[in-house]
Parts: structure tokens; C-alpha cells; sequence
């Protein structure tokens, strides 16, 4: 198997991280951005997929979106591992995360696109927003960089803060191609001005590891 990584304006990915290394990374960026958070959400398109990988270290609040059409014991699993299930169908026009303003610092998100507006409007200041996603050469936006380009755009639009953006293509076992694509976006403090600059943010962004 494979991997090169692309090298767009937005990418600092180090080259030769497979898809196994890769969720071996996101697993300790989930678990470094998670230390320093007091509520937590987790929207993966898996139910707690990120939250779920904390293991013993799954913060004090943690809360993960179940879809309602979920399999039965999927919730009870949830609140055996100190997760909280909360009912949310994304795929629904027009849903809208049923949470209060400010309510997490750290949103996670894997295999599923967020809405950006909404994400912005429960985060923190100073929260962050990390969001992972594998796309296949046969999906009609399977061009990872335009895929990624509007990820940031519109989290940028909603006034969070590109801490970093990689994009990672790899040869599947079957012979097609796949590519991945990790977001972390911070929300301003108050009066700060949203933008994409990495450099006023990296300083103090949680330590993060290659991807």
C-alpha cells in the first residue's frame, strides 16, 4: 500500500503515514486536544468513534450524537463507557444540533461533515473543532483538496481558526484509491477576529502529532 501526501497551501502532512498510522495519530490528537477539555461532543458518523478510543480517559462530560434509527444497545453501550447518547439525525434538512450556545470546547467528528454555523455557535471560545474524513475515487467529491479547500471555508466563514490541514492519498488492497483529510479549527476568544492564520494560533494550539 501506497501513500503520498499533498501539497497544497493548506497541507503540513508528513508523507508515508498509512491508513493504520493514521488512525494511530488522530486517536493521540483526539486524546491531546480532549486532556485540557471539560465537555466534549463527538459526531462521528460511528457513534463515539473518536470518544470511544479515550478508553479510561474520556472526559468528565462527554456526549456523542446517536441517530434514532441506531441499532438497539448502541445508547446503553454508550453509557457504560461514561458517554452520553443524545438523539441527532445530521442527514435530516435542517437539523440542528439540539445544544445551548458555548456548551463544548472540544467537538471531534469522524466520516461524517459537520455544519460549520452550528459548530461554531456550541463551541467555546477558545474551543476546538476536529474533523476527519476518508473519501474513495469513486465518490463524486472525490477530489480531496477541493473537499478539504471547502471544509475550511466554511469553518472559517462561521469565524473559527484553521490550526491545520492535511490531506493524505493512499492505494487501497483492491487496487482504488482513497484519500484522507483531518481539520482542526479553533474558535476565537472574545473580540478576536476570525481569519486563517496558523501562525497567531500554533503557539498555544495543543500539542498535535504528525498525520
Amino acid at each position: 500500500m501506497s501513500d503520498t501526501s499533498s501539497t497544497t497551501p493548506h497541507d503540513t502532512a508528513a508523507p508515508g503515514t498509512d491508513a493504520a498510522g493514521d488512525a494511530r495519530s488522530l486517536e493521540v490528537m483526539v486524546r491531546n486536544l480532549a486532556r485540557t477539555a471539560h465537555a466534549v461532543l463527538d459526531l462521528s458518523a460511528e457513534p463515539a468513534a473518536l470518544l470511544r478510543a479515550l478508553g479510561e480517559d474520556i472526559p468528565a462530560e462527554a456526549v456523542a450524537a446517536v441517530s434514532p434509527s441506531a441499532e438497539d444497545g448502541a445508547a446503553a453501550d454508550l453509557e457504560s463507557r461514561g458517554i452520553r447518547p443524545v438523539a441527532h439525525d445530521p442527514s435530516r434538512p435542517g437539523a440542528s444540533l439540539p445544544f445551548a450556545e458555548d456548551r463544548f470546547d472540544l467537538v471531534v467528528s469522524r466520516g461524517r461533515d459537520v455544519d460549520p454555523e452550528q459548530v461554531a455557535r456550541i463551541l467555546t471560545p477558545g474551543g476546538h473543532v476536529l474533523i476527519h474524513r476518508t473519501i474513495t475515487e469513486d465518490a463524486a467529491d472525490a477530489d480531496p483538496v477541493d473537499h478539504l479547500q471547502n471544509c475550511e471555508r466554511g469553518l472559517v466563514q462561521a469565524g473559527l481558526r484553521i490550526v491545520r490541514a492535511e490531506t493524505h492519498h493512499e492505494e487501497t488492497t483492491d487496487g482504488g484509491r482513497e484519500a484522507r483529510f483531518v481539520v482542526l479549527a479553533r474558535a476565537p476568544e472574545a473580540d478576536t477576529p476570525a481569519g486563517l492564520d496558523r501562525s497567531a494560533w500554533a503557539q498555544d494550539a495543543p500539542a498535535v502529532p504528525e498525520v
